[in-house]
């Protein structure tokens, strides 16, 4: 019987894939010409590498990682739109497996699973076309992350704290926000963990206090590297410019505020063979800002915190490119129907209070700075989608002993639909 279930995960799991092979070739090829600023630099950089100068791809604005992952198929001889499209078709291949593993994680029975991430798989296709940008490859490193971080008994279990920490160094690479998120999510989650974990001798600090210790270790194993390079560039220790620079953009009007590199007129690039120095905009003098400067600039700061929550909840309300009212109506209803329903357990709770602790993190880190931009939340859109299905299957199990199977099957696809018309609609427009 475990043979037959694993050859037909097997299978589930190719004709998924196949079909993202589909959906992101034909979207790819719609949008084969389709750039954006941000891609520009990463051909840019992409291209010292691949003609042997990595030093001059090495800067404190731009990660590293998406760079990386195109400079072999412009080495290989792609032309660049050719080269960004397969690396970031291939980072959704990556993310679409990393899904697929975390998906086990909500409990969801092989069917349900199966369904779940082939709506992902749409949706991932989607995604790797809008932009040039490592937006798709930061959301595969975060699924692969919360996959090793739900592992069941991490707290005795100290290597997977230390990949853990691994996966944290490479999503670092992937995108500046990495080293922020992790830094506060890892020991946040242990934490977490360790409540859930406890027994009659009390809550498990040295479990935690050593998981931790392991993650902080391979994330430092990986992140100092690149650390060291940039450091060693500019001739004092440097993490990210990214941060700062998203900051000042975001200032009072009282001013104009906007990049000068776009804006300001033309600047002479900071290196000889840069060609504008938006490849490396961290030696330009922005005009800066603190809400702690004066009342006035305060109360700027928490209307942007303000406006960026807002934008966030509309996201996954309204603006998002995969919802509409009607269907997010209905996955809210269904949602709530479950909670009131369903009988609670141990994992149950962690896993609603996993989410709640993730969502909330993730989403906190963009607050002060800028969150206009749905890119920034694929991960956590293919979450909520395995927490929606989730709730499917909870409600079907818990309507089992009240009605026929014929009307528990009925409304499990009338569910299912709801879901998938939530997830696919927008996207499938986008196709068609």
């Amino acid at each position: 019987m475990k043979t037959a279930s694993l050859s037909n995960k097997k299978i589930q799991l190719i004709t998924i894939l196949f079909a993202y092979t589909v959906f992101a070739s034909i979207f790819g090829l719609a949008y084969r010409y389709a750039m954006n600023p941000d891609g520009i630099c990463h051909l840019r950089l992409a291209g010292y590498i691949a003609e042997g100068h990595f030093r001059q791809s090495v800067n404190s604005t731009w990660s590293p990682l998406i760079t990386w992952a195109i400079a072999p198929f412009l080495y290989a001889g792609f032309d660049g739109l050719t080269a960004a499209r397969i690396a970031i078709a291939l980072c959704g291949a990556g993310l679409l497996f990393c899904s697929w593993l975390t998906a086990s994680r909500f409990h969801l029975s092989q069917g349900m699973r199966f369904v779940s991430v082939l709506i992902a798989a749409l949706l991932i296709s989607y995604f790797t076309v809008q932009f040039i940008a490592a937006d798709v490859l930061f959301a595969a490193l975060l699924m692969l992350l919360f996959y090793l971080v739900t592992t069941p008994h991490i707290l005795e279990k100290r290597i997977i704290s230390f990949y853990c920490g691994i996966a944290g160094g490479f999503l670092y690479l992937a995108h500046h926000y990495g080293i922020a998120f992790f830094v506060v999510y890892f020991p946040s989650y242990l934490i977490l963990r360790g409540f859930f974990d406890r027994n009659k001798e009390g809550f498990p600090w040295k479990k935690v206090f050593a998981s931790l210790a392991a993650g902080i270790a391979g994330f430092i194993i990986i992140a100092s590297v690149w650390v060291s390079v940039v450091s060693a560039k500019y001739g004092h220790l440097t993490i990210t410019s990214k941060g700062g620079i998203a900051h000042m953009v975001m200032g009072p009007k009282d001013i104009d505020r906007r990049p000068p590199y776009f804006v300001g007129g033309l600047y002479r690039p900071r290196d000889a063979y840069a060609i504008h120095i938006f490849e490396d905009p961290s030696g330009i003098k922005f005009k800066d800002w603190s809400p702690f400067e004066s009342r006035e600039y305060f109360i700027h700061q928490l209307k942007v915190i303000k406006d960026n929550a807002v934008y966030i909840l509309n996201h996954f309300v309204n603006m998002s490119p995969f919802f509409t009212y009607a269907s997010i109506v209905g996955v809210l209803v269904l949602i709530m129907t479950s909670l009131f329903l369903i009988r609670m357990n141990n994992d149950k709770k962690f896993l609603y209070a996993w989410f709640i602790l993730t969502f909330s993190i993730y989403c906190s880190g963009f607050l002060p700075l800028i969150a206009r931009s749905p890119r920034r939340f694929y991960a956590l859109m293919i979450l909520f989608l395995f927490l929606s299905v989730h709730f499917i299957e909870e409600l079907k199990n818990v309507l089992g002993d009240m009605i026929s199977e014929r009307k528990r099957g009925l409304l499990t696809v009338y569910f299912l639909i709801i879901i998938i018309s939530a997830f696919a609609l927008k996207p499938g427009i986008h196709l068609l």
